[in-house]
């Protein structure tokens, strides 16, 4: 047994993990661990386990787990773990896919250990590989935040332009119920978009997380079924008003 043993680790975000990858993934894995077996002929542990949104919790020494209408497509999956390990310790790999909001502390990573240099560098690089073929997740954030003021901006302007004329027109003699109604339609809708824009963003940034496991039915998939809500709601509402807020800025300032 070699008394130098070589470790690499890496660390993966911004992905959205279909059952395709997770199949990959977990070939990729079967196939080292059968390879093993065949040419050395040792003994070795095999696990591959999942937890569902429902609290549920599932193993197996087999790929069969992640095979189609068995279990991947049933449930939502939030974490994935599959192990290979040898008894003598002279090879092993782990991986580790948890669906997360923010990935500050590596918790999705490929762990790749053995005494063969080689066979660690190509099973860490195989493995990387098909973690590459996921789809990325847009980072949103900096986008996010310009498009959520711009479009604040729009509205009050849109919002100012009929408005304004009605401010400015009141007679000289002014009740306080008047006085009132100019308080809340100079600041009303400014304020009110303020909080908006803060809320719109942080809740648009928790559709996309680091990490999106999307298995199970689309309609169970929270952060999917949500994006496709907002993406109606942006072509029927937000851009209708929008093409309005630009309509009425040329009307005004070309007429």
């Amino acid at each position: 047994m070699s008394l130098i043993r070589e470790k690499r680790k890496i660390t993966f975000d911004n992905k959205r993990i279909t059952p395709e990858i997770i199949r990959n993934l977990a070939h990729i894995i079967e196939q080292e661990a059968s390879g093993y077996k065949n040419k050395n002929g040792g003994e070795y542990f095999l696990t591959f386990s999942v937890d569902a949104n429902d609290n549920s919790s599932y193993e197996s020494q087999s790929i069969e787990i992640f095979e189609p209408n068995i279990l991947i497509d049933k449930k939502v999956l939030q974490k994935i773990n599959m192990r290979f390990n040898t008894v003598d310790f002279s090879r092993n790999i782990e991986l580790q896919i948890l669906h997360i909001q923010k990935d500050e502390n590596s918790s999705n990573f490929i762990l790749v250990g053995g005494e063969d240099s080689n066979w660690v560098n190509g099973v860490i690089a195989r493995l990387s590989e098909a973690i590459d073929l996921a789809k990325p997740q847009p980072r949103i954030s900096i986008k996010l935040v310009y498009f959520s003021w711009t479009l604040i901006v729009l509205l009050n302007v849109a919002y100012f332009i009929p408005v304004w004329p009605y401010l400015i027109k009141q007679p000289a003699k002014q009740s306080t119920l008047i006085d009132f109604t100019k308080i809340i339609l100079l600041f009303g809708l400014p304020i009110i978009s303020l909080f908006w824009g803060e809320s719109w963003g942080d809740n648009i940034q928790e559709l996309y997380p680091s990490i999106e496991i999307q298995t199970g039915p689309e309609y169970l998939q929270i952060e999917k079924s949500k994006r496709n809500r907002l993406t109606q709601l942006f072509l029927i509402i937000i851009v209708p008003l929008v093409l309005t807020a630009f309509y009425d800025l040329a009307k005004h300032f070309l007429t």
